[in-house]
C-alpha cells in the first residue's frame, strides 16, 4: 500500500501540483490559485498537496493571521480549499488531513459549508452560525438567487422592488463619501479604537496593505468613510465585481464606530446609491452583527443564506453563546469565489 505525505508546495513537483489544481477546480479558482495563491498565503511553505506515492490526489492551504479573542490577541490560520480527487474520497484521506492541521500550533478557523460542518463537529471543532450573507437585490432577474427555472420569479421581483430602488437612489448622505485616497495607517487605527473585545482578525496597516493595496483585484476596491463627527468615524470598503450579466458590488469589509446607527445607515445608504448610479445588479455583505443584520434588512437586503464559521480547539472562558464575533468577505479567503 502506497504511503500517503502531505508535503508544502516548496517541496512539491510544480508541474504535478498545477495539473491537479487544472483538473480538479474551476477553471477561473485554478488560474487564481496558480498566478496568485503564494500571495494569498503569504508563501508557498503555506500551501499544501496530498501524495499518494508521487501523485498528487488532495490540495489544501492555511492563511496565516493573528486574532483578538476578547482581551486577548492569538496566533490562527485560517484552513482553506481543502480538496481531495473523486477517486480517493472515502479512504480516510480527510481525517488525515484534519489531525495534520490539528495539531499544528494556534488557533485553527474557517468557514466550512454545511456538509464539512458536520465533519468539523466530529472531529471536535466548535461550529458558530451566526453570520449571514445578505443581498440586495438591484436587479433581481439578473442577480444571483433567480436563475435558470427562477427568471419568472425574478421578473416579478424586478417590478416589485423597483420603488424601492428607486426611493433609495433618492437618498442624500449627510456625512459620508468616497475616499480617493485611502490612509491605510488611518484605517488600522480606527478599527484598533472601536474594536472593543469581539472576536475578529487583526486588522493593522500591514494588513491593510497586503490584503488592498497588494491585491491582484486592488484596483476593484473602493472606500468609502462616514465622518459623523471627529469621534464617530465608519469605513466601508467595497469591491466591483465585473461579470458577463454585468457588475455586483461585494461589500468586503465595515468597521469603526458601528454603534452609531446613523452613521452606519447614512454610510450605507451612500454606498446603496453609488451602486444604483453604477448600474450595478445586486450588492452582498457577510455580516454577523445581529443589530446591523436588522438595519441591513431594513435597507433592503432582503435575502440572507447563513455562513458558518468554525474554530480548533474549543475555548471554555466565555461559553460559545456569549462569543461575539466579528467576520466579514475580507477574512479567509471568501472575496476570491468567483
Amino acid at each position: 500500500m502506497k504511503k500517503i505525505i502531505i508535503n508544502s508546495l516548496l517541496n512539491a513537483d510544480e508541474n504535478g501540483v498545477t495539473r491537479f489544481l487544472k483538473n480538479e477546480f474551476s477553471r477561473k479558482k485554478a488560474n487564481f490559485m496558480i498566478k496568485h495563491g503564494e500571495w494569498l498565503h503569504n508563501g508557498n511553505e503555506n500551501r499544501y498537496v496530498l501524495l499518494h506515492g508521487k501523485k498528487v490526489i488532495g490540495y489544501f492551504g492555511i492563511i496565516p493571521t493573528k486574532v483578538h479573542w476578547g482581551k486577548k490577541q492569538k496566533d490562527a490560520f485560517w484552513w482553506i480549499d481543502l480538496f481531495i480527487s473523486s477517486k480517493y474520497r472515502g479512504k480516510g484521506y480527510h481525517r488525515i488531513v484534519d489531525e495534520f492541521i490539528r495539531n499544528k500550533p494556534g488557533l485553527k478557523i474557517g468557514f466550512p459549508n454545511k456538509i464539512a460542518a458536520i465533519i468539523h463537529k466530529k472531529n471536535g471543532w466548535t461550529i458558530c452560525d451566526q453570520s449571514k450573507v445578505m443581498m440586495l437585490p438591484i436587479k433581481p432577474s439578473k442577480s444571483s438567487i433567480f436563475k435558470g427555472e427562477n427568471i419568472f420569479l425574478g421578473n416579478i421581483f424586478d417590478f416589485l422592488i423597483k420603488p424601492l430602488i428607486h426611493l433609495r437612489s433618492k437618498t442624500r448622505s449627510k456625512w459620508s463619501y468616497k475616499d480617493k485616497h485611502p490612509n491605510f495607517e488611518e484605517y488600522a487605527d480606527i478599527f484598533l479604537k472601536t474594536i472593543g473585545e469581539k472576536i475578529t482578525i487583526e486588522k493593522n496597516s500591514e494588513y491593510f496593505k497586503w490584503r488592498y493595496f497588494n491585491s491582484p483585484y486592488k484596483n476593484e476596491y473602493d472606500y468609502y468613510i462616514c465622518q459623523k463627527s471627529i469621534e464617530s468615524k465608519v469605513i466601508l470598503i467595497s469591491r466591483r465585481v465585473v461579470e458577463n450579466i454585468g457588475l455586483k458590488i461585494r461589500i468586503v469589509d465595515i468597521f469603526g464606530n458601528l454603534n452609531d446607527s446613523a452613521a452606519v445607515k447614512d454610510l450605507l445608504g451612500f454606498v446603496i446609491n453609488d451602486s444604483i448610479k453604477s448600474n450595478a445588479l445586486q450588492i452582498s455583505i457577510l455580516e454577523s452583527n445581529k443589530s446591523l443584520q436588522t438595519l441591513l434588512f431594513q435597507l433592503g437586503f432582503l435575502f440572507f443564506s447563513k455562513a458558518r464559521f468554525c474554530y480548533f480547539p474549543e475555548f471554555d472562558e466565555n461559553g460559545k453563546d456569549k462569543l461575539l464575533m466579528r467576520w466579514s468577505f475580507s477574512d479567509s479567503d471568501n472575496d476570491f469565489l468567483d
